[in-house]
């Protein structure tokens, strides 16, 4: 779910206007309406700000997850495929894409 569905479905549910989110958040009328609007926030500051006067995660806010299914961002990161390639004082691992596979038509 796109940002602009998800804060207008928040001020909805919470009966705000722009200008009571702005009032509560401090962040600009004009640029919550710009959100609204489909435009993308220029600073997460506000973002964030935005989901606290909303008291919601600001992971909602951007990906529109109940908190009961947001993962991490660890749990994310670990749920993706990679090959260790050196282990020493550093272990660094970097996924190569199979394309062969992809070329006939398989995925991993």
């Amino acid at each position: 779910m796109k940002l602009d569905l998800i804060l207008k479905k928040l001020m909805k549910e919470k009966n705000l206007s722009f200008k009571q989110l702005a009032s509560m958040s401090g962040v600009k009328r004009s640029s919550l309406q710009d959100w609204g609007q489909g435009i993308s926030p220029r600073n997460l500051d506000d973002l964030k700000r935005v989901a606290e006067a909303l008291n919601v995660d600001f992971s909602y806010l951007i990906f529109g997850q109940d908190a009961h299914t947001k993962q991490s961002v660890e749990d994310v990161l670990n749920s993706i495929p990679t090959k260790v390639i050196h282990s020493g004082w550093a272990k660094v691992t970097i996924e190569f894409p199979d394309f062969k596979s992809l070329k006939d038509g398989n995925s991993k």
